[in-house]
């Protein structure tokens, strides 16, 4: 049996390119998510995210920011509204109760707080008049 360090002894940045360029390569082409990364890589993903300033950063230093995951990235405020306006006409209706914008949208509950506090706001910004229960809730 060969024993093999855990860690690196070293965290240069080229030690960590080195590492980090290592585990891509065991991973199939694709986006690399942090759960394939974690598994194949001495270096935790933290370390890299603190080096470089985030995990697309990283991705990008190494070479391969072509393979960073963008289903999951923030949305911005454009495309929030845009979501929004095109589920409201999905449904043919004016505004939208929160069940109704979760359900048939692609913004979350997390993206419009992020971006508007309430659900209010978002629905004023998308040119969408407010639900009756989200009135009756924020008076």
């Amino acid at each position: 049996m060969r024993f093999e360090l855990n860690r690196l002894a070293s965290r240069s940045n080229e030690d960590l390119y080195e590492r980090f360029n290592v585990s891509p390569k065991l991973i199939p082409d694709g986006p690399l998510t942090l759960p394939q990364f974690h598994k194949h890589s001495k270096v935790h993903s933290t370390t890299l995210r603190n080096r470089f300033g985030g995990w697309r950063q990283a991705l990008v230093a190494a070479g391969i920011g072509n393979r960073y995951n963008t289903t999951f990235a923030p949305l911005t405020r454009e495309k929030i509204i845009a979501n929004m306006r095109q589920a409201a006409a999905a449904l043919g209706k004016r505004t939208l109760t929160k069940k109704e914008l979760y359900r048939s949208s692609t913004s979350c509950a997390r993206a419009i707080a992020r971006e508007f506090c309430f659900l209010g706001e978002a629905l004023k910004a998308a040119g969408l008049g407010k639900d009756i229960l989200s009135a009756r809730v924020h008076r």
